[in-house]
């Protein structure tokens, strides 16, 4: 045999995968202040557009009033005005809206990213889904409250995602990713689960009671 075929391969250095840094909690909750507070801005906004639109329009009805109660057009004059009214106030309610789900949606896909992501997984797309299917923001006294879908159930984000992560299991971090083993924000893992071809009876049925029959049918087969 060959000096050269007896050689031994150099050794290669592997260097350990880097774990994902978890997002600073005075940070997340820094952030989630400042979303409640665009949203009660955004409120306040509203209703003072609201009042500005009211004072106009009692003004120009009085006025016009006076001049078309002579010709017997006042009646033509509020509908108008109704009208006028409804459009602007439909219109102001519709931006609200559209400000509220934003910041809402942003408040979520924060709070999901305190958790131990999959790699390439988005929080944002996640948060999209969960909104769809899952959970529900409400507005409660200027703030945001959060109840599922399916029962209206209120529910706390830091206890709700870690509760989801099975069902959703490509976009959390498993046993078998890099960086699977760092905790969630709670200190618990948030890892995947068996698929329902390798479940028992009883653990079909304690998956089925803790998170619905909607979240076991995404689970793989």
């Amino acid at each position: 045999m060959s000096e050269t075929a007896t050689q031994e391969a150099p050794e290669t250095k592997v260097e350990a995968p880097e774990t994902p840094k978890v997002e600073n909690p005075e940070g997340v909750l820094k952030k989630n202040q400042e979303l409640l507070g665009k949203l009660t801005k955004a409120e306040q906004e509203r209703k003072d557009l609201a009042d500005k639109v009211s004072q106009f329009e009692a003004k120009e009805a009085e006025r016009e009033r006076a001049r078309l109660e002579k010709r017997g057009e006042w009646e033509t004059l509020r509908d108008n005005l109704e009208t006028s009214h409804k459009t602007a106030l439909e219109s102001e309610q519709a931006r609200y809206k559209t400000l509220f789900e934003n910041a809402s949606r942003d408040q979520l896909a924060v709070a999901i990213g305190k958790h131990d992501l999959a790699e390439g997984a988005s929080a944002e797309r996640l948060a999209k889904l969960l909104l769809l299917d899952e959970i529900k923001p409400i507005e409660e006294n200027g703030k945001v409250v959060w109840r599922k879908i399916a029962t209206d159930e209120q529910v706390d984000l830091n206890e709700f995602i870690p509760s989801i992560a099975t069902a959703y299991g490509e976009y959390f971090a498993s046993d078998n990713n890099p960086g699977g083993d760092a905790p969630g924000n709670n200190g618990k893992r948030i890892g995947s689960v068996k698929k329902r071809s390798e479940m028992s009876t009883a653990e079909k049925s304690a998956y089925i009671a803790a998170h619905g029959n909607a979240a076991y049918q995404k689970l793989p087969y």
